[in-house]
């Protein structure tokens, strides 16, 4: 789904970033507003929905954060189908970064949240939690075309993969609050966004409530479900995989987490010593 066509036509140039992608014969490609495809009766239903618009500080983008559009996108998933919302928290306000959140987890039974990088994040919501099977997850990601893929983001494992996952269902409903919707017809985060951008502010409330570091909450990780289907802890090179990932960069706390686990399920291993140390003398 597009609405630019320019933008269809600019996509040959990334052919090489993006696999030919728009001559995949399996590509079914619609110049068109994302609401009124919604809208249309027959569409569907989608194992998978991810929308990723401008900022929502742009004009007339935050209806495509609303409750009614979350709704409509449920209305079309699949049985165990899965809608991912791309959201930043740079250049929004703690209230407003809050207001999304809060938005997208009324409209889903299940949500969850994943940091990409930097201040860009990932809202995950569904009908009920993902059931995750480890072998079923590793068979798919040593396909060699999903392989090759994530390889270019540097993560080499799917416990790489789900290690970006910050907040369960729990944590991110206690996080975002109660208080107002996005709604078409009360368009909040129309004009709050643009506030935040012209303040340059800078949404972190949501990285204090990280399961990752919370031991009660922390089998509740998509990470955690997928150690117990596979029933042993992560390997040598996972560790080395998740703390050299870019991705994981910057989430200090969890990169001392991970080190401090290694070394304690492989006490001997000098690498384990050493990304120890690095970690715990990093800034």
């Amino acid at each position: 789904m597009e609405l630019i066509p320019s933008v269809v036509e600019a996509s040959r140039f990334f052919d090489a970033e993006n696999g030919g992608a728009a001559r995949d014969p399996r590509l079914r490609l619609r110049v068109e507003d994302a609401r009124s495809f919604l809208r249309r009766p027959g569409e569907g239903p989608y194992d998978v929905i991810v929308s990723e618009p401008s900022n929502p500080w742009m004009a007339g983008v935050g209806d495509l954060f609303t409750t009614e559009f979350y709704a409509r996108a449920r209305a079309k998933l699949a049985p165990g189908g899965l809608m991912v919302q791309w959201l930043h928290s740079y250049e929004m306000d703690e209230d407003t970064f809050r207001l999304a959140v809060r938005t997208f987890c009324a409209a889903f039974p299940h949500a969850t949240l994943w940091k990409l990088s930097g201040g860009d994040l990932a809202l995950a919501g569904s009908n009920a939690p993902p059931e995750l099977d480890a072998a079923a997850m590793d068979r798919r990601f040593e396909r060699p075309a999903v392989w090759q893929d994530l390889r270019r983001t540097d993560m080499l494992y799917v416990a790489t993969v789900l290690s970006m996952q910050t907040a369960g269902d729990r944590t991110l409903r206690e996080f975002a609050g109660t208080g107002p919707l996005n709604e078409e017809r009360r368009p909040r985060l129309e004009y709050a966004a643009p506030l935040a951008l012209f303040r340059s502010d800078t949404a972190r409330g949501y990285r204090t409530h990280d399961d990752r570091l919370e031991p009660s909450r922390r089998g509740e990780l998509a990470l955690s479900l997928y150690l117990a289907s596979r029933r042993r802890p992560l390997k040598r090179g996972e560790y080395i995989d998740l703390l050299s990932s870019p991705r994981t960069a910057s989430d200090l706390p969890a990169l001392r987490l991970y080190a401090d686990e290694w070394r304690k399920i492989l006490p001997r291993d000098p690498m384990a010593a050493a990304a120890q140390r690095a970690v715990r003398e990093t800034p």
